[in-house]
């Protein structure tokens, strides 16, 4: 057992649980809360299909970025300059901000 079981003095001795009720209390009863928990929710997304009740589809949160759609280029200034455009510097990823 994970813990010793001591009783008080003058109290009955503490029976050792078995194997099977080990397993029942650190498996078994997380399983079944798990599939209880599984089976509400399951009965509670049925239930507005049913109806109907759809929840709307949210739009895409844009959060100081660019929309999708579109090519990024470099900027003006930073044409022609790079390590492609120069033989003698080695490759290599690499940017200027």
């Amino acid at each position: 057992m994970l813990v010793p079981l001591d009783t008080l003095a003058g109290w009955p001795a503490a029976q050792e649980p078995t194997i099977l009720q080990t397993l029942a209390l650190l498996v078994g009863f997380p399983v079944v809360a798990m599939i209880i928990a599984f089976a509400v929710a399951k009965i509670g997304t049925s239930v507005q299909a049913s109806r109907g009740d759809s929840a709307p589809v949210a739009d895409s949160v844009w959060v100081g970025g660019r929309q999708a759609g579109g090519e990024i280029e470099a900027a003006p200034e930073m044409h022609g300059v790079g390590a492609e455009d120069d033989d003698n510097t080695p490759g290599g990823a690499g940017a200027r901000w």
